[in-house]
């Protein structure tokens, strides 16, 4: 069964309450001062959901091998960045504008690409021009900031290539470092 309640004080407001047999409460929709609640009847966005388990929304096309998509459109109504579902290959791809898509590339494999929608690692950067990867760290001193290649396969090795601050009490400040920890090898240059 379902109640209306167009009641409520101080703003415009309607909800509709679902019971079921019993008399007892299912959940709700309301829509006030222009937004949309479902289980939520003090929605503070355009659209709110709100429930006590599992949450979530379902974008469903009911035929195969289409784009699903959540665009994100600017003041002029044009749409600027998209999140899309590839449903035929089974990839997302993450845009901060649709005039350059697929900034970022997650395949149906987990593999991510950024600049390239056919990474062939868990993460490929590609760009037509110099590639760059940094690390930035805030840390207080004697921390590092940088990659690590860790082969946990047997006989793997962990290779690694960071810059010290000026109280690391091993390499010293300013330093280049490129080690590999399992075979001892380490190259320290003070330039980069």
């Amino acid at each position: 069964a379902f109640q209306i309640n167009g009641a409520y004080s101080g703003a415009d407001f309607l909800e509709i309450q679902n019971y079921n047999s019993s008399g007892g409460f299912l959940g709700s929709v309301a829509l006030k001062d222009g937004k949309f609640g479902i289980g939520e009847t003090n929605p503070d966005k355009l659209l709110h959901l709100k429930s006590s388990g599992a949450t979530g929304i379902a974008i469903e096309s009911t035929t195969n091998a289409q784009n699903l998509d959540i665009d994100f459109y600017n003041n002029a109504g044009a749409a600027a960045g998209r999140i899309r579902y590839e449903e035929g290959t089974g990839a997302f791809a993450i845009s901060s504008s649709i005039a350059s898509p697929n900034a970022m590339f997650i395949t149906n494999g987990n593999l991510i690409g950024i600049g390239t929608t056919s990474p062939a690692t868990k993460l490929q950067v590609a760009h037509a021009g110099e590639v760059i990867v940094r690390s930035s760290m805030t840390a207080a001193d004697g921390y590092r900031g940088g990659f690590e290649a860790d082969n946990q396969h047997t006989g793997g090795t962990i290779w690694s290539m960071f810059s010290t601050n000026n109280s690391d009490g091993y390499f010293g400040g300013g330093k280049y470092v490129i080690a590999n920890e399992s075979m001892g090898g380490v190259d320290v240059n003070t330039t980069a």
